[in-house]
């Protein structure tokens, strides 16, 4: 199985953060593999007043059986995390469930955000 993790920056944030994030998206990776059928789709919930409708980030709802299923695996695979963290790792999986492995990593390069730390 393709190793992915440490090819795409997720969070920004800390070193230990950071690693559970990408313990997080070889997880869900190796789930999509194995499950190329998967019908995937999440959402965000958005924040709407009278003038201004805004996405949030940390609370993501999987659309699908399978979504569910993956967000499982992804949850499973760290002691715990954070609603960023899901969050941030499924959009990213999502992602390359629809472009593959090589445009998501194009995709990285073109917002700067390759993996660049001592690993």
């Amino acid at each position: 199985m393709e190793n992915i993790k440490h090819k795409v920056e997720i969070s920004g944030m800390s070193k230990d953060y950071e690693e559970n994030c990408q313990e997080m998206l070889q997880a869900g990776y190796e789930y999509l593999r194995a499950h190329p059928e998967s019908n995937l789709a999440g959402s965000k919930p958005k924040i709407k007043t009278e003038n201004l409708e805004i996405d949030t980030f940390g609370v993501f709802s999987p659309e699908t059986e399978d979504t569910e299923q993956l967000s499982k695996v992804v949850v499973g695979a760290v002691e715990s995390c954070s609603g960023a963290q899901h969050h941030a790792v499924m959009s990213h999986l999502l992602s390359i469930n629809k472009y593959g492995i090589d445009e998501w990593i194009e995709k990285a390069k073109e917002r700067d955000q390759l993996y660049n730390r001592e690993v």
